[in-house]
């Protein structure tokens, strides 16, 4: 499983990740295979999409091909 993560620092971090120091900017994306318990790395969660919901269908009386109410 892939985890994302956002850094939250107003200035650039440097991180051991899986034996790697790695220098992470402000509001850079990360992915990693492992789960990271940094303070100042936010978790991406991504959201399933909702399903649609069924639209409402409104028709008009239509006399004569034209939808004047004369």
């Amino acid at each position: 499983m892939k985890y994302k993560y956002r850094c939250i620092s107003r200035f650039p971090l440097l991180l051991d990740i899986d034996g790697k120091l790695i220098t992470i900017r402000p509001n850079q994306v990360i992915e990693s295979d492992v789960e990271l318990g940094y303070d100042l790395l936010k978790e991406i969660v991504e959201k399933k999409p909702s399903p649609e919901k069924p639209k409402k269908i409104t028709s008009k009386e239509i006399k004569n091909g034209n939808n004047s109410s004369s």
